[in-house]
């Protein structure tokens, strides 16, 4: 199980959701989807319809939702999809483990096929639905047996009991790993992940570039990045100038200063919330649920893929360039300008770090 027979990147929701629908109704014997949110809108009921359908014709058809994501609309979520044949549960229901969340956006289908990426069961990302608002993501395809990794990751967070500590419980059923698919169901895989993140910072030859809504990073990769940008390496923060959540925005900004002042580039997209999570340094790439933040880090479950075909490692270069064009870029000089409260406000949110 060493790679992918075929890899694709989706920048675009209308035509990520259209594969994926095609794909629910082909699937033949199981589809398992592990979604931080499923809204009950346009797309959430298309989908329903889909499942549905699928399950009508054999396929084990598993659902497991968020609890913190789908707040408010859980349970009638729970209902619909139980109704129509699709086994469904919450993982970690409040209001046990507030903290621990599960972010994965991640479909299995017939243990062959995987999407994977930061695009929830929301009509946001489609214009179609959500015009020229429809939000900015990144996700991918791939086909190939490596996916079984992504069903055991799935197996386990389906059995997992909201009173276990997720760290402890995984342990004791770890899954194997994988240098193409990045989990952080072990405090050790976390460790791992945030260590070869640091490693790559370090070893960069020509480019750091990093897209993600939510930048909290630890003061290591802070360090790294300016450390990177003093050796003349291209290091880029592509972060929203809109935000799905409303203080994000102050607590991205806390750490612009120290950023801006080593060399590191940052830019805000402008046209509509950015809420891709890619990694590009040199030739390694990711695609995936992860942040680059303390709930990402320490607290919530992510998966994230190593992208490895040159026509998928094209689109992600291209698509963060058009994505700069289309971005403000933050300049030193004026950022030192800006109202003194605002400073205060942003230095004041840092300390709250840990649970954002």
């Amino acid at each position: 199980m060493n790679g992918w027979t075929r890899e694709q990147i989706f920048t675009n929701g209308d035509l990520f959701f259209a594969r994926f629908e095609k794909d629910l109704d082909h699937a033949r014997s199981t589809i398992e989807l592990e979604t931080y949110i499923f809204q009950l809108d346009p797309l959430g009921r298309r989908i329903i319809q889909k499942l549905k359908s699928a399950a009508e014709r054999g396929v084990i058809v598993r659902v497991l939702v968020d609890g913190v994501g789908t707040l408010g609309y859980a349970q009638d979520l729970m209902s619909e999809l139980r109704e129509n044949q699709v086994q469904a549960r919450i993982f970690h229901p409040l209001p046990w483990r507030l903290n621990r969340r599960n972010h994965r956006k991640v479909c299995v289908i017939d243990r062959r096929i995987a999407f994977l990426g930061g695009m929830n069961i929301s009509a946001c990302h489609l214009k179609c639905y959500s015009g020229p608002q429809a939000w900015r993501d990144t996700a991918v395809r791939v086909v190939g047996s490596s996916a079984q990794i992504l069903t055991a990751a799935f197996e386990r967070s389906w059995e997992h009991h909201p009173l276990a500590h997720p760290v402890q419980h995984f342990r004791l059923r770890k899954s194997p790993g994988h240098r193409l698919i990045k989990l952080n169901d072990t405090r050790q895989r976390r460790l791992n992940y945030q260590y070869e993140i640091l490693r790559r910072t370090f070893q960069a030859q020509t480019r750091i570039w990093i897209t993600t809504p939510y930048f909290v990073p630890t003061f290591s990769l802070s360090r790294a990045l300016r450390k990177a940008a003093s050796k003349s390496i291209d290091v880029k923060i592509l972060l929203p100038r809109k935000s799905d959540v409303w203080f994000m925005k102050w607590m991205n900004q806390a750490f612009y200063s120290f950023l801006l002042s080593g060399g590191v580039r940052i830019y805000e997209y402008l046209p509509t919330t950015l809420h891709a999570k890619v990694m590009i340094m040199d030739d390694w790439m990711t695609v995936g649920s992860s942040n680059r933040n303390y709930r990402s880090w320490l607290h919530d479950l992510e998966a994230d893929l190593v992208i490895t075909h040159p026509r998928s490692k094209t689109a992600l270069r291209t698509q963060f360039l058009r994505d700069l064009e289309v971005s403000q870029e933050i300049e030193p000089s004026h950022w030192k300008t800006r109202p003194w409260f605002k400073t205060a406000l942003e230095r004041m949110i840092t300390f709250f770090r840990y649970w954002l």
